[in-house]
């Protein structure tokens, strides 16, 4: 007798992009529930369960709670995540001298692209006049940098206004700043820091984890559900990525305020990042000044 057994979690469906199918909704199988979790603690549990409960006005899942029992206090390991590439990019330049040693997932290159095809290489030579060494259409086709930033302002492109932003900041410094990233760039087992989009970090683990400021928050799932403006596996699907993002900490997640829930008491496995210069995952001794 041959028995077929599928493991996995359905919430952490986040390739749709890719045409993937979550097996495990389409699969009439017997189910049993594994909800305990040894990688990280309750408090982290309590976060995750917080997020997937923000898909409910969408969809019926059964009511299973995830548990925490990870008691890990290692800080050996360390990453910063986010939901796009470019907002990683403006990550690893903020704290380009407090980690001399670091490792993209994936490389560097992959992250200098913004989901529409247009790089920061693109817009520093727009910036420059230069559309000579414009490689993506959209940009090439701009007369200069302020018409870009009236495209911007009128399609709501947030990675594009990163990209942006981040050649307005840094203009002629761009080419050595992106020099010393990759001269920077090591073996992971040697890296003081992992830079990583979540769907590369997806089944990685880390013990302290940083989250960047470009993932979906419950008042924006209630303001898609509301105007429809994108579909509902779409918004199920940014959800999970969270989940993914805020479940890859094994000890300690630093995250922004406006993720946290309003009744949020202060414990030590999940760190507030406020308004701040500070790196959350160096000590304030060793922090040196940012670029």
């Amino acid at each position: 007798m041959r028995v077929k057994v599928i493991v996995g979690d359905t919430h952490q469906q986040i390739y749709a992009w890719r045409f993937a199918i979550n097996s495990l909704e389409v699969c009439k199988f017997d189910t049993l529930n594994l909800s305990t979790s040894f990688r990280f603690p309750q408090p982290i549990a309590d976060l995750a369960n917080t997020i997937l409960s923000w898909k409910a006005p969408i969809k019926k899942y059964p009511d299973i709670k995830i548990v925490g029992v990870g008691h890990s206090t290692k800080k050996k390991t360390k990453a910063i995540l986010a939901r796009t590439g470019v907002s990683l990019i403006v990550k690893a330049i903020k704290y380009m001298d407090d980690f001399p040693k670091i490792y993209f997932e994936g490389g560097l290159n992959s992250y200098i692209y913004s989901d529409n095809g247009a790089s920061i290489y693109d817009v520093y030579s727009l910036y420059n006049n230069k559309h000579e060494y414009i490689r993506d259409e959209t940009i090439r086709a701009m007369k200069d940098f302020d018409e870009l930033l009236s495209y911007i302002e009128a399609s709501d492109d947030n990675q594009l206004a990163n990209i942006a932003e981040i050649v307005e900041k840094y203009t002629h410094q761009i080419p050595n700043i992106f020099r010393t990233l990759k001269e920077n760039q090591v073996e992971k087992e040697q890296a003081n820091v992992v830079y990583s989009t979540v769907h590369r970090a997806k089944g990685i683990e880390y013990d302290l984890v940083e989250l960047a400021d470009d993932f979906i928050t419950e008042e924006k799932v209630k303001d898609y559900i509301a105007n429809k403006e994108i579909s509902l596996e779409q918004i199920i699907e940014e959800v999970n990525i969270f989940y993914v993002a805020v479940t890859r900490a094994k000890n300690v997640l630093y995250i922004p305020k406006k993720y946290l829930p309003e009744d949020y008491k202060y414990c030590a496995n999940i760190v507030p990042i406020l308004f701040r210069t500070q790196n959350p995952l160096v000590p304030k001794k060793a922090a040196s000044k940012a670029v």
